[in-house]
């Protein structure tokens, strides 16, 4: 196989790699009813938003099921103040749609990337370019582990300019400027998206370690067989 059709080959595995890890550090948590029962316990959010803890595990799975396409309504009634009402208003149930339509992107980017990591695998154990796409996934970590640091940096020094930056990219309304007194936006405060970005980044900072770490050491161990495998003959 001509060396840069194997280089395109390998990168493209190390970039599919990476997407793979992404869409599973965002999905653990935000599909995971017992992070944010943690979350709700940690910001005291049941008595803020005035309802019954195990009512707002119910709302929360609801919520959680509608974004992972297994709800085709967001709207769910329940109990405030001991009085049945709907939980979610009309704005935040267009804001959701659109929260929602990001995450059949990631589920359609993912299965995609699975799919093509599957296939250049494949290929990587038929040519066997192994020291090259170990050298792949190290460099590509790298560069992603920088640009994640940097965005990091930023969140760290002023995380409500991150939080707008990130809705003014992905979303093209200003439906996710919510009213302060709306139970969507009280159910998940900024506490829970810092905590919940600290998880994600963790995920993914462990995963690119893996990668640039793992990379390293197997780039050099099929290098140097690779080196004595020429020299033999």
């Amino acid at each position: 196989m001509p060396k840069r059709l194997t280089s395109v080959i390998v990168y493209i595995n190390a970039v599919c790699l990476i997407l793979i890890a992404l869409y599973v550090s965002i999905t653990f948590p935000a599909f995971n009813i017992n992070f944010y029962e943690r979350q709700f316990v940690r910001n005291n959010t049941h008595r803020f938003v005035s309802i019954e803890p195990d009512d707002l595990t119910v709302v929360t799975q609801h919520m959680i099921d509608y974004m992972r396409g297994r709800n085709d309504s967001l709207q769910i009634r329940t109990y405030i103040n001991g009085e049945e009402v709907y939980f979610f208003t009309e704005r935040a149930i267009e804001h959701m749609v659109d929260v929602r339509d990001l995450f059949t992107i990631g589920r359609v980017i993912f299965f995609v990337s699975v799919g093509l990591f599957v296939a250049t695998l494949a290929m990587v154990m038929f040519t066997k370019p192994f020291a090259r796409m170990f050298k792949a996934y190290r460099n590509t970590a790298l560069c992603t582990l920088g640009l994640f640091v940097i965005i990091g940096l930023i969140a760290l020094v002023n995380f409500e300019f991150a939080f707008d930056w990130f809705h003014h990219i992905f979303f093209f309304n200003d439906l996710w400027l919510l009213n302060h007194y709306d139970r969507l936006l009280n159910i998940v405060p900024t506490p829970f998206f810092i905590s919940i970005s600290l998880n994600i980044a963790s995920w993914l900072a462990l995963s690119l370690a893996a990668m640039v770490f793992g990379g390293h050491f197997l780039n050099r161990f099929f290098r140097s067989r690779e080196e004595n495998t020429n020299g033999s003959f």
